[in-house]
C-alpha cells in the first residue's frame, strides 16, 4: 500500500500560477477592470458594482480551484519504431513520431536527424537520442 501512495505523490500547483489562471485571465481581468472603472467614472457607481463583483467571483473560484500537478510519464523512446512526418535526410533535420507498442503514432512530435534518406510515411528506427534530437537509422 505504502508503495502505491508513493508511485502516486502529486504536487499542488502554487495560488498565482499559470497552470490555475489561463490565457482567459489575460483578457477578463483588465475588461472587467475597465468596465468597472468606465462605469464608476461615468457617474453609475452602483452599476460598477455588477462588473466589480463579476470579477472578485472568478477570481475566488479560480484561486478556490484545486489544481493538482502530475509529473508526466518518460517516454522510452530509444530503439522503438517511429513514423517519419516531415522528410529527414543528411543534414536536413525532420520531425517524427515514436510508434507505442499498440503499434500506433504517438501525439509527440519529435525533431529527427540521420545519415540517410527518409520520405514522409516512411519507418525507421530511433538509434540514439542527441541532446533534443533522435538520431535514427533504417529498420
Amino acid at each position: 500500500m505504502q508503495k502505491e501512495s508513493e508511485s502516486f505523490q502529486h504536487s499542488s500547483a502554487p495560488i498565482f500560477s499559470s497552470a490555475r489562471f489561463d490565457e482567459d485571465s489575460i483578457i477578463v481581468y483588465p475588461l472587467l477592470s475597465i468596465v468597472t472603472a468606465g462605469l464608476y467614472f461615468s457617474g453609475y457607481k452602483y452599476f460598477a458594482l455588477i462588473p466589480a463583483l463579476i470579477l472578485v467571483m472568478i477570481f475566488t473560484i479560480e484561486v478556490s480551484e484545486r489544481v493538482i500537478l502530475v509529473p508526466l510519464k518518460k517516454v522510452r523512446v530509444l530503439g522503438n519504431k517511429c513514423v517519419v512526418m516531415k522528410r529527414v535526410s543528411y543534414g536536413e533535420k525532420g520531425v517524427v513520431k515514436i510508434i507505442d507498442n499498440t503499434g500506433l503514432p504517438q501525439w509527440e512530435l519529435w525533431s529527427a536527424q540521420s545519415s540517410y534518406d527518409f520520405e514522409e510515411g516512411s519507418i525507421a528506427k530511433v538509434k540514439e537520442v542527441d541532446g533534443l534530437f533522435l538520431q535514427i537509422e533504417p529498420l
